[in-house]
């Protein structure tokens, strides 16, 4: 489980940002951009919402909850993998790691063979 006894944001360094956009970008993360991923796969999230907690990631300006699916449960919901640890990501690491997808993406359908 992640730590809660220290709920601060600390945003991705560059390698962070990098190792993450490959990761989703090669289908290796799961995370709350997906629909209903909260409900089904990061349930246990809620159990550690407090009011207090909740102004943190406010304030940390938290967008997304992640996790590498190898890091999934044994047991589904709905088809949907589950997870019993997670991983923040702030709306300002979101566009970074999304810049970096693209970039990814863009690279290799102009070194892929025709």
């Amino acid at each position: 489980m992640t730590d809660t006894s220290d709920e601060s944001y600390r945003p991705l360094d560059q390698a962070g940002i990098e190792q993450l956009a490959w990761d989703i970008h090669g289908g290796h993360v799961f995370g709350t951009w997906i629909p209903d991923a909260m409900e089904t796969s990061f349930a246990i999230v809620r159990l550690f919402l407090t009011p207090e907690l909740v102004a943190k990631w406010k304030e940390a300006d938290i967008a997304h909850v992640y996790e590498h699916i190898s890091k999934a449960g044994p047991v589904a919901v709905n088809g949907m993998p589950s997870f019993m640890s997670f991983k923040l990501l702030s709306r300002a690491d979101v566009a970074k790691v999304q810049k970096r997808i693209e970039q990814i993406d863009e690279f290799q359908k102009t070194t892929a063979p025709a």
